[in-house]
C-alpha cells in the first residue's frame, strides 16, 4: 500500500478580493499566506477548501491553487 501524502497546497487570493473566512474539510487554511496544510491525505483520498471573500474590484483576477509540496516524490 502506498504511504500517505502530506501534501501542502497555496491558493492565494489575487488582487481584487479581500479574504473573509476559510471552511477546509480537513488540515489547517492561512488566509494571510494562502497556505493550505492538509496533514495526511491516502492516496487517491481527496479533501476540499471553502474559502470566503468579499469582491472590491470591478475587474478582480482568477483564484487559482497549486500543489507547494509533498513529502514523497511522484
Amino acid at each position: 500500500m502506498p504511504a500517505v501524502l502530506k501534501p501542502l497546497y497555496t491558493s492565494l487570493l489575487p488582487p481584487g478580493y479581500t479574504f473573509v473566512s476559510s471552511n477546509p474539510a480537513q488540515g489547517t487554511y492561512n488566509g494571510g499566506t494562502g497556505l493550505w496544510d492538509l496533514g495526511d491525505l491516502a492516496p487517491g483520498g481527496s479533501t476540499t477548501l471553502e474559502v470566503v471573500a468579499t469582491v472590491i474590484s470591478a475587474t478582480p483576477g482568477d483564484v487559482t491553487a497549486q500543489v507547494t509540496a509533498v513529502d514523497q516524490p511522484d
